[in-house]
């Protein structure tokens, strides 16, 4: 008797496994999507590294300060790495953090300070990116930032600064709403 139900329910058992498949389907799709978009955004940010630090190695000419610009620089890419696994440089499971100091990329104060906000570790090493660049346009004489402020186009450069810190800020961002934005919980039980 139970196989006449069953051999009743085969079209609503196609049914029920066409929706499984289609369900399937489309959390495989989500997961590329959000792959993909990741991929991009990753993309996007070691461009923007190239950019900022060809642009210090071309317009700052205090050695010190373009040596301390290019390791931030550095200090933001790890940070966004450990951020997006959902680590933090400082973690104890963590090799990047130990090893940027073990590089001398970072001495173990500035490591300490960075770790002391393990969320904003990307914002911490933008902020410091921008606290170099003052600091370069400060020195006087053109033995900073080498462009000449008095003339149009080149009081224009700064911007391009700013502008790719900008883009790089955004570019945390998005990469945490991605992280953060995870599948709908339904897609768990399948």
């Amino acid at each position: 008797r139970w196989l006449e139900h069953i051999q009743e329910c085969g079209s609503a058992i196609g049914l029920l496994g066409t929706l499984f498949v289609f369900t399937l389907v489309f959390r495989s799709n989500q997961c590329y999507d959000r792959w993909c978009q990741t991929h991009l955004h990753w993309g996007d940010m070691i461009s923007k590294c190239l950019d900022l630090a060809i642009m210090n190695r071309r317009w700052v000419a205090h050695r010190a300060l373009g040596d301390k610009l290019s390791r931030w620089i550095i200090v933001y890419a790890y940070a966004s790495k450990a951020l997006l696994r959902g680590s933090s440089l400082g973690a104890t499971d963590d090799v990047d953090g130990p090893g940027l100091v073990d590089r001398g990329i970072l001495s173990r104060e500035e490591l300490d300070a960075v770790c002391d906000s393990p969320c904003w570790q990307p914002y911490f090493a933008i902020e410091m990116i921008r606290a170099v660049l003052v600091e370069a346009h400060k020195v006087p004489g053109g033995r900073g930032i080498t462009f000449d402020e008095t003339n149009k186009t080149h009081g224009q450069v700064f911007r391009c600064f700013d502008g790719v810190i900008k883009e790089m800020t955004a570019l945390v961002g998005d990469n945490i709403r991605t992280r953060s934005s995870g599948l709908p919980a339904s897609y768990d039980a399948i």
